[in-house]
């Protein structure tokens, strides 16, 4: 009697194609220990969406072994040009395995197969008993699997975007059936996998052959009919095509013994994933896991220690009514926590179309129309009603107190310095303190590129928000009706009550609540006021010197030619890698794929020899900061301001430094003198003056305070030229006869020492000789003790802890300082050197301009903060108030923090940002 097919969903994971879309998805995690993580990170979501999601009665994993298959012994190349798997990849699989383990999920491997052929025999088994059938993969070739029961979930971007195909979604996607996958990977080929094809078919006439004679075998019986080139290409590589199908042919007959009360899944072992999570340092799922039996019976007596956050969907509420307004306003204010999320059409700060205007707490949100197209809007004086957070602009205002803690509810957003930027904008300013989930998302996780709330949901495992339009949809929010957004908006707050609530806990738990509550949080309502302010630009100026740079270009043009022997394209790199290497033969010093390198590091060595590459090097230097800035800067002048507004981003840079971009000004040369007459260009307002206030040797005397080298701290309490006296002490001479090309030796390595100096480096920059500039650097150790003792702990402590620290506690992760490969593990060693020094150096002028900035609003001088470059403030003040602010700057910038070197700062004035003088104080 033949057995009853049992009914049910079998779900089956292709192991290896999982774990590296986690790997490349994930920024790089370690543990305390340096132990790599992002991968296991990953697929842990990635299994707890499926199980929740999927609900499968069936659950296997396959995997891939690292031996030959029978397609190795088909074709010897077959994916001959893989790149070798990631040492720290490598590491994780093992993990990913005890993952699965603890799961309760099965595993198959079968030595001589791929996981793909244990996949196909799965879901043809799982078919014959009647399942319906889900593979989970990142590869396309799992499509050629998909039928009637068969579906295929495809990982296109890591763990986020994931794809459903069908029989249908497969036939509109590749434009054949899955039956007939493999016949077109037999023509168009695989290049992942070095599978050839036929050389000169591409998708579009494969799929139309196939489309007349369904199959590559019928398609090659019938060759002499096919005419042209394609009928040609097909008598030629025949044979090719033919041993491309049989590659990309998934078995699904291989002898693997199945037993399906194993596959049955009845849930994961809870104590097992508890252990791994803590080992692994998985603290947002740890939370998520079911309390242990022990503690779930003290919780049902005492009730929960702490919120659970809901899925289930915030309830939305839209309202276009002021009386209704006020009365939900003020029901949001007595909640614990409150979610504000502006929905905007443009960008910050003054090309944005507010849409709308939505909070949420955790009983549900609130949607006010304000700028749609379509259905009934408020009245944007509504937003005036959202007392105690907003209050009427008066004067210049003042920024929400980051202290204030007592008052409830906590406001919580999505980039507070946007949201002041909005405020702004309607004449209103944010009165209450706002927390920033992106800010503490990037101290905890800095220099991890994305912060948007998508990506922090994804980084701190809570659920993921709908998007408030598809990202390739082109209509503008305005555009649709209030009652399609609602929905979307509210579950955004959702999501951000629940980043809120992880993220407090996080920061508090990591030591960063200092430097988020001092520096970065109360820094960005001053940040959005510099891009509001803008600077000026003197357009004539500009024509007149990209006339000067363009006579420039064209003779230095000439001078190269004229030392070639011939004329060329000089920013063709062939053509210049052929004058430079072939007719002047001068040696090759690099290769790149593509042949000999003439990039800058290089022309830079070749200048020692020749001088046509200094020339280069100068004309390359000229045409990219004409097309860089003399060309690109009146463009980006304001139609309704007059002004340049760069963005000032606060969430890049690893180090904590601030970035620009749009344009980038705090990337101007200023060691050359063309890229300081583009200074020049940069002007005050009528009636203003320009005010200039700059750190001096500010990472050198971070340095001296954390080594607490003796010489060092001596030396600047002294107020010696430290330049001066470190060429002194390694030349053998007395200060005063030091010479100009002996200080300059000196200043490079006081400043290069912590970015990990080379004696090639040395020599390339100062003019010595390599066994010159070794003995340097090495005299420089003897002198400096306590320099090198810091350079050698902090590497050992950061090794040790997997991270280091800056003065007020931002934190840089460094898990390369356990990577195999030497250059790999040297840079992650230079890092730790330097981050310490460069981070606090940032961290005190983030601190600094905060105190600057209440200073000015206390003593209410007409002064505004327009640009930092790093070490350096910029302001914009009337004439008669110069002198109170250049005190002001001196007495604040100085006593931001106590180290055990002077702080000392430079002020001065001028009509544009080059031609400075020193303010005189009183």
């Amino acid at each position: 009697m033949k057995e009853s097919k049992p009914q049910g969903k079998a779900v089956l994971i292709d192991g290896h194609s999982l774990i590296y879309r986690a790997f490349y998805a994930l920024p790089t995690l370690t543990t305390a220990s340096g132990e790599h993580t992002n991968a296991v990170l990953g697929f842990a979501m990635m299994l707890n969406r499926l199980v929740k999601e999927e609900a499968p009665d069936y659950l296997a994993v396959a995997y891939d072994l690292s031996g030959p298959t029978f397609r190795h012994e088909t074709f010897s190349d077959y994916k001959k040009e893989r790149p070798p798997m990631a040492d720290e990849l490598r590491s994780q699989i093992p993990l990913v395995k005890e993952l699965v383990k603890a799961f309760g999920i099965p595993a198959y491997a079968l030595e001589g197969f791929e996981a793909d052929d244990v996949i196909g025999t799965l879901s043809r088994e799982a078919e014959e008993r009647g399942c319906a059938v889900l593979i989970v993969t990142g590869d396309m070739d799992a499509l050629q699997l998909v039928s009637e029961r068969v579906s295929a979930l495809i990982t296109r971007r890591g763990i986020r975007d994931l794809e459903r195909f069908g029989h249908d979604e497969v036939k509109e996607r590749l434009g054949v059936a899955p039956s007939q996958v493999a016949d077109l990977k037999g023509l168009t080929g695989e290049k992942s996998d070095n599978i050839p094809g036929v050389p000169g078919i591409g998708p579009k006439t494969a799929v139309r052959l196939l489309s007349e004679y369904e199959s590559l075998e019928r398609l090659l019986e019938s060759v002499d009919s096919v005419k042209g080139k394609a009928g040609a290409l097909l008598k030629e590589h025949a044979e090719q095509a033919r041993v491309s199908k049989e590659l990309a042919v998934i078995d699904r007959h291989v002898p693997i013994v199945l037993n399906w009360d194993e596959l049955t899944w009845s849930g994961a072992d809870q104590e097992a994933l508890r252990s791994l999570y803590r080992r692994l340092e998985f603290r947002r799922l740890l939370d998520e896991l079911e309390p242990p039996e022990q503690e779930r019976s003290e919780r049902s007596a005492d009730g929960p220690d702490r919120p659970e956050v809901s899925e289930d969907p915030l309830p939305v509420t839209l309202i276009t009514d002021p009386d209704e307004l006020d009365t939900a306003w003020a029901h949001a204010t007595e909640a614990e926590r409150v979610a504000l999320l502006p929905v905007l059409d443009g960008s910050f700060p003054h090309d944005t179309h507010l849409v709308g205007w939505a909070w949420g707490t955790k009983d549900g949100a609130v949607y006010v129309p304000l700028g749609h197209d379509k259905g009934k809007n408020a009245s944007l004086q509504s937003l005036r009603q959202l007392r105690p957070l907003l209050v009427e602009t008066e004067g210049r205002g003042e920024h929400g107190d980051s202290e204030a803690r007592s008052e409830s509810p906590k406001y919580v957003c999505h980039d507070v310095k946007g949201l002041h930027a909005l405020a702004a904008a309607h004449e209103l300013t944010i009165k209450a303190r706002v927390d920033d989930v992106m800010l503490q998302g990037y101290l905890c996780v800095p220099g991890q590129g994305d912060y948007s709330l998508e990506d922090l949901s994804l980084k701190f495992g809570v659920g993921e928000p709908p998007m408030l339009q598809e990202a390739k949809s082109k209509t503008p929010l305005a555009a649709l009706e209030p009652s399609e957004v609602s929905p979307r908006v509210a579950g955004r707050c959702r999501t951000l009550l629940s980043l809120a609530e992880r993220l407090e806990g996080r920061i508090d738990e990591d030591g960063l609540k200092g430097v988020y509550e001092t520096v970065e949080l109360p820094l960005a309502p001053i940040i959005a006021d510099m891009e509001r302010e803008g600077i000026r630009i003197d357009a004539r100026q500009l024509r007149e010197m990209a006339a000067q740079m363009q006579e420039e270009i064209t003779r230095l043009e000439e001078e190269i030619h004229t030392l070639a022997g011939e004329r060329f394209n000089i920013n063709s790199p062939k053509q210049l890698a052929q004058i430079l290497f072939e007719r002047l033969g001068l040696p090759v010093v690099s290769k790149t794929k593509s042949g000999p390198s003439t990039s800058a590091d290089v022309l830079e060595q070749l200048a020692l020899e020749h001088e046509i590459a200094a020339k280069i090097l100068e004309y390359r230097q000229v045409q990219k900061l004409k097309s860089t800035y003399v060309d690109a800067l009146p463009a980006l002048v304001h139609n309704e301001t007059g002004r340049i507004h760069t963005t000032f981003n606060q969430v890049v840079a690893a180090t904590g430094r601030l970035s620009s971009q749009g344009p980038n000004l705090q990337n101007i040369p200023v060691r050359t003198e063309q890229g300081r007459r583009i200074r020049r260009v940069f002007v005050p307002k009528e009636g203003f003056a320009l005010v200039k206030a700059d750190y001096s040797q500010i990472e050198l005397r971070v340095l001296a305070h954390i080594s607490e080298d003796e010489e060092l701290v001596a030396a600047f309490r002294a107020g010696m030229d430290i330049h001066q006296k470190t060429a002194a002490e390694i030349f053998g001479v007395d200060p005063d006869e030091v010479s100009g090309a002996q200080r300059s030796a000196a200043k490079a390595v006081n400043f290069g020492i912590v970015y990990g100096i080379s004696s090639f480096g040395l020599a390339r920059d100062t003019g010595l000789s390599r066994s010159e500039a070794q003995a340097f650097i090495d005299t420089y150790f003897e002198r400096y003790a306590g320099v090198a003792r810091y350079m050698k702990e902090v590497v050992k402590e950061a090794r040790e802890r997997g991270y280091v620290t800056t003065l007020r506690g931002r934190r840089r992760y460094l898990p390369d300082l356990t990577s195999r490969k030497w250059a790999v593990r040297n840079f992650a060693e230079r890092t730790a050197i330097n981050t310490p020094i460069q981070g606090s150096a940032a961290d005190l002028i983030k601190a600094a301009m905060i105190s600057v900035d209440a200073r000015i609003q206390a003593e209410s001088l007409e002064a505004y903060l327009l640009l930092q470059v790093h070490d350096e403030l910029l302001f914009e003040a009337v004439p008669g108030d110069v002198p109170a602010l250049a005190r002001l700057l001196k007495e604040e910038m100085e006593g931001v923090e106590s180290l055990r070197v002077p702080l000392v700062v430079e002020v001065q004035s001028g009509p544009n940002w080059l031609d400075q003088e020193p303010v005189l104080l009183e």
